[in-house]
């Protein structure tokens, strides 16, 4: 009778520690949304080959910190102005964020997941989508402020190449 006990305590036990971990979980948890400007160096496939451009984009961002170490993002971006006739109409990403606190204001981040854009090149527009990678630095400025600068990959698909210098701002809440 005692082994019966013995093996029902355990899931029991697990169970326990698992639903503990949880709650302390997500005691770490926080949102945050963003804004930056972005420098694009992006390359449009036409029937002549690849054309350069550099469209300064406006991006907004909202995640949420899982942990201090995981995140989850959503963003969107378009142009401000086009360059050599090509404008990003739109560029939606989603993100896995993982983050790592070098001090209490400064974090390193690397940024992993998938971007879907759509590109006007002189008024002719091509969808174009694919993995997304990247690196960051995270200043915070106070609590519920902090500077970042990143390195965005956004897309190398068949006809859209995007990669972008970014420099914003987060609010927490």
């Amino acid at each position: 009778m005692n082994s019966v006990i013995q093996v029902t305590k355990k899931p029991l036990i697990s169970v326990f520690c698992l639903t503990l971990s949880l709650g302390a979980f997500s005691v770490q948890a926080d949102g945050y949304a963003g804004l930056s400007a972005a420098y694009s160096d992006s390359e449009y496939q036409a029937s002549t080959g690849w054309l350069d451009s550099s469209p300064a984009l406006a991006q907004i961002q909202f995640g949420y910190f899982f942990s201090d170490y995981v995140a989850l993002e959503g963003r969107y971006a378009t142009s401000v102005k086009r360059s050599d006739d090509l404008a990003i109409d739109g560029l939606a990403s989603a993100l896995v964020k993982a983050n790592m606190p070098v001090t209490d204001r400064l974090a390193l981040y690397a940024l992993a997941g998938y971007s879907y854009v759509r590109a006007d090149y002189q008024h002719q527009t091509t969808n174009d989508s694919g993995a997304t990678f990247g690196v960051g630095l995270h200043y915070a400025l106070s609590g519920k402020t902090a500077i970042t600068g990143e390195f965005v990959n956004y897309l190398a698909g068949d006809d859209v190449r995007l990669t972008a210098l970014q420099f914003g701002m987060q609010f927490r809440f």
